[in-house]
């Protein structure tokens, strides 16, 4: 959001949510100087009948208690509520910092505004969250929700005292934060997931089956829908056969690479730099998967009898499937963390699990340990030995790579 200036240390925001005499309400603001430091102290909106002559007159009287060694008075802590701050937050960080003000606007009109905008921020404890979180799980928000609304105000706190416009510690800091594990279980086999492909081509009706091809994206290479979305011609290098992920969850760059039914993807759909691959029927970046995957999902009965949210078949699932094949077929954890674009090490090791012949491995070590010398190499000569030799009592059921 911009800031007009008025008069000397005068400034002005303009709302974006508020709204007064048809046009969007004026927040003004002043700096001084306290120390060799500089302050801004918040006045008032206009609305409150806050102009900027009167934000002038109370930098005067501030900077006369700078002169006389006083303390400038700021604006006290029980004077900004919670929905001011949220206002000051959305407006000049969230409007232009995140990837999604929307969906955070959503949540704080959904979860927060009417439960706690009202509060001072002096007011709100760390008791008032708990009972915050009790209401919240009785309406039945997941632990996932409750976290983000948390979240949310710990970033509102955090922001407002950074600027100097609120002095006092955040209630979040002394609170219980949910616990959870919503980490999906279900994965694909290949059946499914050739059955999964089919249905969704035959339902695709445009010529260029561009979400059947969004499927196959996810499938081959573990991308988020959000990085498939956006990717743009100049990410895909087909000689090279690789993908260069930008803007990703981490806020670190990835490659990918292409192979398989990806690789004939691309060779049919060549795209320009600049434009999107995938893009949506209106030509723009695709918001949210297409509803038609849902439908082929249902036409298959995967999701049938299922409750528990982590073992249902959605569209995350595609990228949970490519980290799964890559763990069955023996693929290090490292490696997956690399592909899958993870920067926290809990995360890859959910598909640990996948990998018991590996781990068997690592036990025999021990053993050979008694009946031979401990020489460099011997993990990789027991693991060649396993997967060209198997072990009849082998009851993993898993196919080691060849």
């Amino acid at each position: 959001m911009e800031r007009v200036k008025k008069f000397t240390g005068v400034y002005f925001y303009a709302s974006t949510t508020r709204r007064f005499q048809g046009r969007p309400d004026v927040c003004y603001y002043v700096t001084i100087k306290n120390k060799g430091k500089k302050e801004r102290h918040k006045i008032g909106w206009r609305s409150d009948g806050v102009d900027a002559a009167y934000a002038a007159q109370k930098r005067t009287e501030l900077l006369n208690q700078v002169r006389l060694g006083e303390q400038p008075q700021v604006r006290g802590e029980d004077s900004l509520t919670l929905k001011e701050a949220w206002t000051l937050y959305y407006d000049n960080h969230c409007m232009a910092n995140t990837k999604s003000p929307q969906k955070t606007l959503s949540r704080w009109n959904s979860l927060l505004k009417d439960a706690l905008g009202g509060k001072m921020l002096s007011d709100i404890s760390p008791l008032d969250l708990e009972a915050f979180k009790a209401d919240l799980q009785e309406q039945g928000k997941s632990p996932k929700t409750i976290e983000h609304a948390l979240s949310l105000i710990r970033r509102i706190y955090r922001k407002v005292e950074a600027w100097g416009v609120y002095r006092g510690k955040a209630p979040t800091d002394r609170i219980q934060w949910p616990r959870y594990d919503n980490r999906r279980a279900r994965w694909l086999s290949p059946d499914e997931a050739r059955a999964l492909l089919e249905e969704v081509h035959r339902r695709c009706r445009d010529p260029q089956k561009s979400f059947w091809c969004v499927c196959v994206a996810a499938l081959y290479t573990g991308m988020r829908f959000g990085e498939i979305a956006s990717l743009k011609g100049e990410q895909v290098n087909l000689s090279a056969g690789t993908i260069r992920v930008q803007d990703t969850k981490s806020g670190r760059d990835r490659t990918v690479f292409i192979s398989g039914e990806l690789r004939r993807v691309f060779m049919g759909k060549p795209t320009p730099p600049g434009q999107v691959v995938f893009p949506s029927r209106t030509g723009g970046v695709r918001t949210e998967p297409s509803a038609m995957f849902r439908r082929a999902v249902d036409a298959l009965e995967f999701n049938k009898g299922v409750d528990d949210s982590r073992h249902r078949v959605v569209f995350h699932s595609l990228r949970h499937t490519f980290g799964s094949w890559l763990a069955i077929s023996g693929v290090p954890l490292y490696w997956i963390a690399k592909l899958m674009g993870h920067t926290n090490e809990e995360v890859t090791e959910r598909y640990s699990h996948l990998c018991p012949d590996v781990q068997r491995q690592a036990v025999d070590c021990i053993d050979a340990a008694f009946r031979h010398d401990i020489t460099p190499g011997l993990w990789f000569s027991l693991s060649k030995r396993r997967n060209t030799d198997p072990d009849p009592d082998d009851d993993t059921g898993l196919v080691s790579p060849s």
